[in-house]
């Protein structure tokens, strides 16, 4: 495991690099072997639950609050593009230390991940709430190798997921409800 921004880099520079969660964007399309999606974020804004004063009813009143975001992260690219000025950090966790120690009023991350990255903090996953979703935040997430990844590689991986897939499909179709 690396910081994200790290993460990032060597995905896209070194060959036989795998790299597991990304988002996939019209921007990163063509930097990537897509191998498949592995989840789905829908990311927001969240805050620390003592913060009642913060409230957002859309993604241009977030503009007022101090927020921390990762580098190299496609919700980061997209909000700083409609505007927003972001205090930079290498990885979420850094994130969610800022928001904890006061110095920035909220972060973006996914609401179902809270209690996730908890467990990597020293403070409980109740300390935070989830104050708006970002309509234009909400993107697939996949396994995506290097560009200069072998082949042989990229089919294996594509091939097995296609299988994974299709055996948890007619798994569903079986199963008795």
């Amino acid at each position: 495991m690396y910081p994200w921004a790290r993460a990032f880099r060597l995905a896209s520079t070194i060959q036989n690099t795998f790299i597991y969660t990304i988002a996939r964007t019209k921007e990163r399309e063509n930097n990537f072997y897509w191998i498949g999606p592995v989840s789905h974020f829908q990311l927001g804004f969240i805050a620390l639950e003592e913060r009642d004063d913060i409230i957002i009813n859309s993604t241009e009143e977030a503009k007022k609050y101090k927020i921390a975001m990762q580098r190299n992260d496609f919700s980061t690219d997209i909000l700083t593009s409609l505007g927003f000025e972001v205090v930079l950090t290498t990885d979420i966790k850094k994130s969610y230390a800022l928001l904890l120690a006061k110095k920035v009023d909220l972060i973006v991350d996914d609401p179902q991940l809270i209690n996730q990255i908890s467990q990597y903090l020293p403070e409980p996953d109740t300390r935070f709430r989830a104050v708006y979703i970002v309509e234009e935040l909400k993107v697939d997430a996949y396994l995506a190798a290097n560009k200069h990844t072998d082949i042989h590689y990229i089919n294996a991986l594509q091939q097995a997921f296609y299988e994974l897939k299709h055996n948890k499909d007619n798994l569903k179709k079986t199963t008795v409800p």
